[in-house]
């Protein structure tokens, strides 16, 4: 199955996004441990993030600034993301 992109407004886990989209994190729906993690990887409120590899299962690869993260799809599901303004 592949995922398709939701209407460009709102809210969304960054797993509901597809390779291509570039999206701002708008929160982090996590616990302590999970917060602390992304955190460390830059992943906070505000942090733009482009989608480079989501094929619906397995880790999805986001970039941030000039890093590339492979995130898992369990944490991935935590970070809340709203389109990032051009």
């Amino acid at each position: 199955m592949t995922p398709t992109t939701p209407p460009l407004h709102g809210i969304r886990p960054l797993t509901d996004c597809v390779a291509g989209d570039r999206v701002r994190c708008a929160r982090l729906n996590a616990g302590h441990r999970a917060r602390s993690r992304l955190t460390a990887m830059g992943i906070v409120p505000g942090a733009v993030l482009e989608i480079l590899r989501q094929n619906g299962h397995g880790p999805l690869l986001v970039a941030l600034g000039e890093s590339r993260l492979a995130l898992g799809r369990g944490i991935a599901e935590k970070i809340l993301v709203e389109p990032a303004r051009p």
